[in-house]
């Protein structure tokens, strides 16, 4: 694959475009860097925003049938291989001060040995983990490894939001076996969980 220069890649309103130093660690992606596999680039963008639409619907770096998925048309969990790159939509539950049943999220990758291309709407505050894991040079090196990490912080705010939904469920059985009446509205803000819970698989209806 050839290598891509840095200018091809500064978009200005970019939540973040860092390079990946391969021991660990990022460095802000300059116009004068050059990517490549042996110094790939992460680019992570919201989709809404004016200057990320723009590139993504012009840049040559990606794909025609990928720029769709990357500025949102994608929802489902899915894994595509397109030619030398892989498109990949990921959910993830968002941890909820409010405890409101509305923190799915949804993020689209694609990536080939020397890019990463992820777009979101709403913040995946998941990916704080692996964000403050480069940032103190203990994060991974390379494309695999980012993918591999991005997918174990995934896993691991959806296992406890699946957790917390299991204790109140518990919970709310042994209220009712001891005839106690769930507050105002908890049985429909947790059956709104559940189907949130469903729909991170994609089997809501």
């Amino acid at each position: 694959m050839e290598a891509i220069k840095g200018s091809d890649v500064n978009v200005p309103d970019a939540v973040f475009a860092w390079m990946l130093d391969g021991r660990g660690g990022v460095k802000p992606l300059e116009n004068t860097d050059v990517i490549d596999e042996a110094h790939p680039c992460w680019l992570h963008l919201n989709y809404v925003h004016h200057d990320s639409a723009q590139w993504l619907a012009t840049t040559p770096l990606l794909p025609n049938n990928v720029r769709d998925a990357l500025a949102g048309e994608s929802t489902r969990p899915r894994v595509s291989r397109l030619g030398e790159g892989t498109l990949i939509t990921l959910r993830c539950i968002n941890g909820s001060t409010d405890e409101r049943p509305d923190q799915l999220v949804a993020m689209r990758v694609y990536m080939d040995g020397r890019l990463i291309v992820s777009t979101r709407q709403r913040k995946v505050l998941a990916l704080d983990d692996v964000v403050s894991d480069l940032e103190e040079g203990t994060g991974p090196t390379d494309c695999g490894g980012w993918l591999v990490d991005v997918c174990d912080a995934l896993t691991d705010h959806s296992s406890e939001f699946i957790e917390q939904l299991h204790d109140k469920i518990i919970d709310l059985e042994d209220n009712l076996l001891d005839q106690q009446i769930p507050p105002r509205g908890f049985l429909a803000l947790l059956a709104q969980t559940i189907n949130c819970d469903a729909s991170l698989y994609g089997t809501a209806t």
